[in-house]
C-alpha cells in the first residue's frame, strides 16, 4: 500500500476517487473515500497523517475462467478452434 504523507496527495486521491485506510484505528480501518476524509477537521486529519494513512488497493481474486480451465489463453483457444472448424470439412 502506498502511505499518503500530504494533504496534497490526499487531494490527488479524492480526485482520482480513491479509498484511504488507517489501519491502526479499528474506525479507519475499512475503505474510506478520499473525498470524504478531506472533509474531516484540520486536527483529526493531522493525527491520521501521522498515525499512516494508505492508498486502499482491492485483493485481486484468483479466477480460473473458461482459458484456464481448458488450458491456454483465450486466443489460443480461438485458433484452436479455427482449426478445429477448417479440419472437420
Amino acid at each position: 500500500m502506498k502511505r499518503i504523507t500530504t494533504l496534497a496527495a490526499l487531494h490527488r486521491a479524492s480526485l482520482h476517487k480513491r479509498s484511504v485506510v488507517c489501519p491502526r484505528l479499528r474506525v479507519w480501518a475499512k475503505p474510506t473515500a478520499a473525498a470524504f476524509m478531506m472533509n474531516l477537521q484540520g486536527g483529526h486529519l493531522m493525527q491520521l497523517l501521522q498515525m499512516g494513512l494508505f492508498l486502499y488497493e482491492p485483493k485481486k481474486k484468483k479466477s480460473a475462467g473458461l482459458a484456464a480451465n481448458i488450458g491456454g489463453t483465450l486466443a489460443e483457444i480461438r485458433n484452436r478452434s479455427k482449426k478445429e472448424m477448417t479440419s472437420n470439412e
